[in-house]
């Protein structure tokens, strides 16, 4: 498969702009402030034809609140989109706006005034606590994990240090976080200039079944297919996985990163499917969309294409230093 990634700053107004093609496969975004614009066109071997899917998301402030989503879907090449003045579309837009704009003007005048007292307490929501993984990407202790991993949580913490999410997108179902205090990590992961190719080895890294097992959990596998369930910016591995491994790193024999583990197959579901129990099929997220998530948030990583084949005991001393226990506290 011919796979490109480039990573490029087109103009002083969008910022970086990110591209994946395959082989009947285009992915691309950029944004601009806090405008967030993603597509993905497909390529559909029988007709030739390509289906593209472009969202537009404007994030509200640095919590990552989406103000704004807008999206298209359409088959073949799109028709020239004309907006005359005094047009349908122009009227029911500004009508939209203004009625938006009195709305907002309207809570704005409300808040200034002292809210009434509650007629009863509220029932207190239930705390809840969970872990994940992930791995240091950078210098300034940046970590890389999946978006669900930290979904929902009102407290992130490695090691007692709490967190702070710089970006989390849950259609690539990747999170990246720094420490709330300025450090340096003495050990982070590089990532493959080029994607792993099929069967070759991988090391798995991170921390599951926690409160079951403890301490940093490494298995070693390989690449069982170039993609996940219908979508080509996974891939499948055959290193086992457990719940609480998600966001760890799968590198390959030299150490690089080459992927992001993200999920296993579910038992119960194949059995319904397919009556059979699934053998190690378990998921990972592409390590060059990991690459380009980094670069889409400005966050700095390293590459590296020459390298030379680390022993698997030297592999995990590697990992060790640079894997996460990620704690998350939130309420339901």
């Amino acid at each position: 498969m011919d796979f490109h990634v480039a990573l490029r700053t087109d103009s002083d107004n969008w910022g970086p702009l990110y591209e994946s093609q395959s082989d009947g496969l285009v992915v691309s975004g950029s944004k601009t402030g806090n405008l967030y614009s993603y597509a993905r066109s497909l390529r559909d071997p029988a007709d030739g034809l390509w289906t593209t899917v472009f969202i537009v998301n404007q994030l509200e402030d640095t919590t990552n609140r989406t103000a704004l989503m807008a999206s298209t879907f359409q088959i073949g090449r799109a028709a020239t989109l004309n907006t005359p003045s005094g047009g349908y579309l122009t009227t029911l837009v500004t009508a939209v706006v203004d009625e938006y704009d009195a709305d907002h003007s309207a809570n704005v005048a409300a808040t200034t005034a002292p809210p009434p007292p509650p007629a009863s307490s509220p029932m207190p929501k239930e705390r809840f606590s969970a872990t994940g993984s992930g791995f240091y990407i950078n210098e300034e202790a940046a970590i890389m994990t999946n978006a669900h991993v930290v979904a929902g949580c009102d407290r992130l913490t490695v090691g007692g240090e709490p967190l702070r999410i710089v970006s989390a997108s849950e259609p690539f179902d990747l999170a990246i976080l720094t420490p709330q205090t300025r450090r340096k990590a003495t050990h982070f992961l590089t990532f493959a200039t080029k994607p792993a190719r099929l069967n070759s080895d991988i090391t798995v890294a991170g921390f599951p079944l926690q409160g079951i097992l403890s301490g940093l959990n490494i298995t070693r596998g390989s690449i069982s297919s170039m993609e996940g369930l219908e979508d080509a910016t996974r891939m499948q591995i055959s290193a086992p996985v457990q719940p609480g491994k998600s966001g760890g790193p799968i590198v390959d024999r030299y150490g690089r990163v080459v992927g992001v583990v993200v999920a296993m197959l579910n038992e119960e579901f194949t059995r319904e499917r397919a009556g059979v129990a699934p053998q190690s099929i378990n998921f990972g997220i592409r390590g060059a969309i990991g690459a380009m998530f980094a670069g889409l948030n400005d966050v700095a990583i390293s590459t590296t294409e020459l390298a030379e084949e680390i022993a698997p005991e030297d592999l995990a001393d590697q990992l060790r230093d640079a894997t996460v226990l990620i704690r998350c506290e939130g309420s339901d």
